[in-house]
């Protein structure tokens, strides 16, 4: 019993942290793209 509870407590964190890693992913993507539009939109920023 104690180890299906570790071994469950296991497998949430695990996901969790998978979350937190895809959260922190999407928010520097996020931030690449506000740069890369920033880039572009400043004044003499060279047209592609």
């Amino acid at each position: 019993m104690l180890l299906d509870a570790r071994t469950s407590l296991r497998t949430r964190a695990e996901r969790l942290i998978a979350r937190v890693r895809t959260v922190e992913g999407v928010v520097d993507l996020a931030e690449t793209v506000r740069w890369e539009i920033d880039d572009t939109l400043r004044p003499g920023a060279p047209k592609s």
